[in-house]
């Protein structure tokens, strides 16, 4: 939402969502990593992270895990993310 305009700007996630938790933007401003609780697979649900766009909402990754999005490296091509017990590196490099 734009304050000075009141204009809605890109709207992300999905009509499937039931709840988002941690968010997290990129240092650049370029990515947007969301826990989001949603179907992991058919039949399914559970918390994944989706990595989005920011310019364009557009959905470019989906990872299935139940960790929060800690920190994205500086080139963004690797999201670290955190579970109770441990981290995990995920590269988003391929997309």
């Amino acid at each position: 939402l734009d304050a000075a305009t009141g204009k809605v700007g890109t709207k992300f996630g999905s009509d499937q969502l039931t709840a988002t938790g941690h968010v997290l933007v990129s240092a650049d401003g370029k990515l947007l990593a969301v826990t989001e609780d949603g179907p992991v697979a058919p039949n399914k649900t559970g918390w994944r992270v989706r990595v989005y766009d920011t310019a364009t909402g557009k959905q470019l990754h989906d990872l299935d895990t139940g960790d929060a999005p800690v920190a994205f490296s500086p080139d963004n091509r690797s999201l670290a993310t955190r579970s109770q017990f441990s981290f995990t590196v995920w590269d988003l490099g391929a997309k």
